[in-house]
């Protein structure tokens, strides 16, 4: 999954009211008891769908399990600051279940850890929370649970859709636009991905390697850099939509739509559409809202006393067509969120 910056679609006005920014809440009923657990979501950042998607599925598993009140946290996409949420919230008193996308998941696990001590059941999403980002799993005491993706393997796998796209060219030049390399999550995926390429097919190689930042100017600067350094560039592989959407931007420009294949990850409504209409070679999934349901139900369950039916889960498994979205699938899937 999971770290988006761009500008949220109009489309999206109903969805942003049902979330709040740092601070802010909703309510379906009191907090501190435990049959009405209070819930804290923390996220990298409220600023955008993909997050608010996930705040959403939070609320919808709170009020279908009865929880009491869902209080989110926008982290701003700083470690610090989210990490003095953590810690203000587990002394506050007021809440029995954490949800928390972490910014950095190896810098929260100790905060974390603490409120875990403190009886608070805590589940992280997108994201593990700990020393090792690629795994899926509980990496402190007393953790609650997890569902997030192992970025290593989520971008192998798109580097063998990129070899599959080069069958056929030689050579065939392509293109990484990561995420951002402050995350461990992207940096293991652009090591991962740069590692497939490179024990792949000795037509395919790497061209080259950028941060999109998760944002639709910046990725569109960068691809236009690039085509100009690189303008027999084959494929594109994003790990964002919303960068993607920008470089695509600049391809167009460049008059080299056909000559691109354009493998993005995030699985948004923007995503899928060009999937369906073939203009996009094909789409990694990530359900948002999926994965805040999941991750609340784990969490509020354990705060209930009850016992969830998974405590760990791989949040690709929440995904349909084993969570690659190709124009023979793409018919029938409605995406989650809007980039």
């Amino acid at each position: 999954m999971n770290r988006t910056t761009a500008a949220v679609a109009a489309a999206l006005t109903a969805l942003v009211a049902l979330v709040s920014g740092c601070g802010s809440s909703t309510g379906t009923g009191g907090s501190g008891s435990t049959s009405k657990p209070g819930v804290a979501v923390f996220l990298s950042t409220s600023a955008n769908s993909y997050e608010q998607a996930q705040a959403a599925g939070v609320k919808a598993a709170a009020k279908k399990l009865g929880a009491g009140r869902v209080q989110v946290f926008d982290g701003g996409f700083d470690s610090t600051k989210q990490i003095g949420q953590i810690q203000d919230a587990t002394t506050s008193g007021r809440f029995k279940a954490f949800v928390i996308e972490p910014v950095d998941g190896n810098a929260a696990a100790a905060p974390l850890r603490r409120a875990a001590e403190q009886g608070i059941q805590v589940v992280c999403m997108t994201s593990a929370c700990g020393p090792d980002a690629t795994k899926i799993d509980t990496q402190f005491p007393k953790q609650a649970g997890v569902v997030a993706s192992d970025y290593g393997k989520t971008a192998a796998l798109m580097a063998q859709r990129a070899i599959e796209a080069c069958a056929g060219v030689d050579p065939c030049k392509v293109f990484y636009l990561n995420g951002d390399s402050t995350f461990p999550s992207d940096r293991a995926a652009k090591d991962a991905f740069a590692a497939t390429l490179k024990a792949g097919p000795g037509n395919v190689r790497l061209a080259g390697s950028q941060d999109g930042k998760y944002d639709t100017a910046t990725g569109r600067g960068v691809m236009q850099s690039e085509l100009q350094r690189n303008p027999d560039v084959n494929v594109l592989v994003s790990f964002a939509d919303q960068q993607t959407l920008g470089a695509v931007q600049a391809i167009e420009a460049a008059g080299k739509t056909s000559a691109v294949k354009v493998i993005s990850f995030g699985g948004s409504e923007q995503g899928v559409a060009a999937v369906q209409a073939g203009s996009w070679y094909g789409a990694q999934l990530t359900m948002p809202f999926s994965i805040g349901e999941t991750s609340a139900t784990i969490a509020i369950e354990s705060a209930q006393g009850k016992k969830p039916a998974k405590t760990v889960v791989d949040a690709n498994t929440l995904a349909p067509h084993s969570g690659f979205l190709t124009k023979a699938d793409a018919a029938g899937f409605k995406a989650q969120w809007v980039s």
